[in-house]
């Protein structure tokens, strides 16, 4: 993220002030961070969004846990995790854990993919379909509600979303962009009021999560949409094959990264 850009669109100047922050978001989104907390963020709606409810509860309480972390960082957060622990030494861990999580998973996906394509067409048995992407049966729909179900669905919708949210968002620490992040916000604030600086800092947040926010409306539009949701069931052996190969990239992405560091 360059200081001058993100600086110049929170203060007055020609033209369209808030594109060099809406830029600034855009850029930043394009990291590995931000491809770990999209993986998750398609991972868990995969399992638990049943219906277009829970999916926009999981989404929301995600995105808003992930922007709150990386919020807290920016502003002091992460001085008090560096003046207490070895930061470094447990965000590598950490990365290479998500790492080698990511490689097992991708390669747990890629042989199941390969059976799938080496079954007889006769009598080939589909690959496992997201939650999203299954047709809810009359009985599951009617079914009654109770107090475990309630309690479930809490730990499940907002509970583990609030968690993983604030654990990816965590991975942020090592980074350089929230110590600058929070110095162009407190620069902004003196030039400007603090109101402005905060609205502001909300854009770039917004724009910094675009491809979580994006990921989330289109399964959101997939459930509304049966024409969308057969193409998807139609081509979801490409997809499968499309999202393994992203998570053997990022997973061995992560690691390089920490070797690099290392070395």
């Amino acid at each position: 993220m360059q200081k001058k850009s993100f600086v110049s669109g929170l203060t007055t100047c020609n033209g369209f002030v808030f594109l060099p922050v809406l830029y600034s978001g855009i850029s930043s989104s394009l990291s590995l961070c931000m491809l770990i907390a999209l993986l998750f963020f398609v991972m868990y709606l995969s399992c638990v969004g049943t219906t277009k409810e829970k999916i926009f509860l999981v989404g929301l309480v995600y995105l808003i846990s992930f922007a709150r972390m990386n919020y807290l960082l920016a502003l002091g957060l992460m001085d008090i995790f560096y003046s207490f622990m070895d930061v470094d030494r447990i965000l590598r861990i950490m990365y290479l854990v998500l790492a080698f999580g990511m490689i097992a998973l991708g390669l747990k996906m890629f042989f199941e993919w390969i059976a799938f394509k080496r079954q007889a067409s006769e009598v080939k048995v589909a690959l496992r379909l997201p939650a999203f992407l299954l047709e809810q049966t009359p009985l599951a729909a009617s079914k009654k509600t109770t107090f475990i179900d309630v309690f479930l669905n809490l730990i499940f919708l907002v509970f583990v979303p609030v968690v993983i949210g604030h654990f990816i968002g965590f991975l942020n620490l090592g980074s350089g962009e929230n110590a600058e992040l929070a110095l162009n916000f407190l620069t902004v604030a003196q030039m400007e009021d603090i109101k402005t600086a905060y609205f502001k800092l909300f854009l770039y947040f917004i724009s910094n999560m675009l491809p979580l926010i994006l990921i989330w409306v289109f399964v959101m539009f997939s459930m509304e949409s049966k024409g969308a949701a057969n193409a998807l069931r139609k081509h979801f052996s490409l997809l499968h094959m499309v999202f393994t190969a992203v998570l053997l990239a990022v997973g061995v992405s992560s690691v390089l990264v920490i070797l690099n560091k290392l070395l």
